[in-house]
């Protein structure tokens, strides 16, 4: 019997590398099922820069990042947050000075108060047309936002 050749040998491996990654990611934050069968994402705790937001740990669906989650990690610079979170909390990213983009899913429904609040490297933000509510405050002292699009669903 021959061995596989080199390259299916080398994309397994990448593959296998890959796979352990999003292990390694789903470790990265501390969550609580709050509904059974659905987790919150309550802390993150990984090393920052771009951060993914993964829609299911575990195998249970991730539905909302918890007030404060993110709170002051400054070593977090973009989040993409990945589809089936419906909310992000009260004050989630609050003081992420060195976050300058997130990318939101379709599945968005509401932004809590204050979840971005002096996030001052903030610069352009569009949301989702799946989105419901923005809470006040939601984008307060994000000093260098030079665009908010706002999707007509938003009451």
């Amino acid at each position: 019997m021959t061995s596989a050749p080199f390259s299916i040998r080398l994309l397994a491996a990448l593959v296998m590398v890959l796979l352990g990654s999003m292990r390694v990611k789903a470790q990265e934050f501390s969550t609580a099922e709050f509904v059974p069968g659905e987790l919150t994402i309550t802390a993150y705790n990984g090393g920052g820069g771009a951060v993914i937001v993964p829609g299911t740990i575990g195998g249970l669906p991730v539905v909302a990042l918890s007030g404060g989650a993110f709170y002051q990690k400054n070593n977090v610079t973009s989040v993409t947050i990945m589809p089936g979170v419906k909310t992000i909390g009260n004050g989630c990213f609050y003081e992420c000075r060195n976050l300058t983009s997130v990318t939101f899913p379709a599945s968005l429904e509401r932004i809590f108060d204050a979840a971005f609040a002096g996030c001052t490297s903030l610069a352009n933000v569009s949301l989702s047309s799946g989105l419901i509510s923005i809470e006040s405050s939601a984008f307060m002292n994000c000093v260098s936002l030079t665009g908010l699009v706002v999707p007509d669903t938003v009451t």
